[in-house]
């Protein structure tokens, strides 16, 4: 049985398949990943940043990691709408 995917949703029709992205992901476009239909984002070196590990800079890191999760929370707000 063929399923299509509806556009700007991740799910198909009867059956729900949970999308995360893992690449190419970035504060620029999170929000548009998450409210076109993915559950979550992976954004790996967008969010750690290896100068900043390197340097032991955990504050930058975490406020990188709270920026992502600024947006991820925009992009769901906005879904809702």
């Amino acid at each position: 049985q063929q399923r299509r995917l509806a556009i700007g949703t991740n799910r198909y029709v009867g059956l729900k398949i949970e999308l995360v992205p893992t690449g190419g992901v970035s504060l620029v476009n999170t929000a548009d990943f998450i409210r076109a239909g993915a559950s979550a984002v992976a954004g790996g070196g967008e969010v750690v940043d290896l100068e900043a590990l390197r340097a032991g800079n955990l504050g930058a890191i975490t406020a990188t990691a709270k920026r992502f999760l600024e947006a991820v929370r925009a992009g769901r707000a906005a879904a809702k709408k």
